[in-house]
């Protein structure tokens, strides 16, 4: 069984236009970007922190059993600045969301009060433990 993973900054921004809407992520080690994060059966997801920077934004983490499945959220508001500007949140113990069927998915949303132009990086480890 391992315990070390592969640490990702994914990164995104809100579309400037929407007040809601799900982050479409990047990364330099992605072929293409993603608006969810599969994680492999057996395996888990560690959420390590955020940053995020531009206009107010509320990010929430979503959780879904199935890539086809709803949303359900994982943690709500888990990024919510009061300011415009630049913040940054790191995790002493990460968010652990677990695979156990490989169908599971994890995605960020956001909500924003005035429609406005915002990035979103989150460091994320995908550990496979098969």
């Amino acid at each position: 069984m391992s315990n070390a993973g592969e640490l990702i900054t994914l990164r995104g921004a809100t579309d400037g236009l929407a007040l809601t809407g799900t982050f479409t992520l990047t990364a330099d080690i992605l072929q293409a970007a993603i608006t969810s994060l599969r994680i492999p059966r057996g395996g888990l997801l560690k959420i390590w922190g955020y940053r995020i920077s531009g206009a107010k934004v509320a990010v929430d983490v979503n959780f879904k059993k199935t890539l086809a499945g709803s949303n359900v959220p994982v943690e709500t508001s888990a990024f919510d600045p009061a300011v415009d500007g630049l913040h940054h949140i790191e995790k002493r113990r990460p968010n652990v969301i677990r695979s156990l069927g490989g169908e599971e998915a994890v995605s960020f949303s956001w909500t924003q009060s005035v429609a406005a132009l915002s990035y979103f990086d989150v460091d994320v480890e995908i550990v496979s433990q098969a």
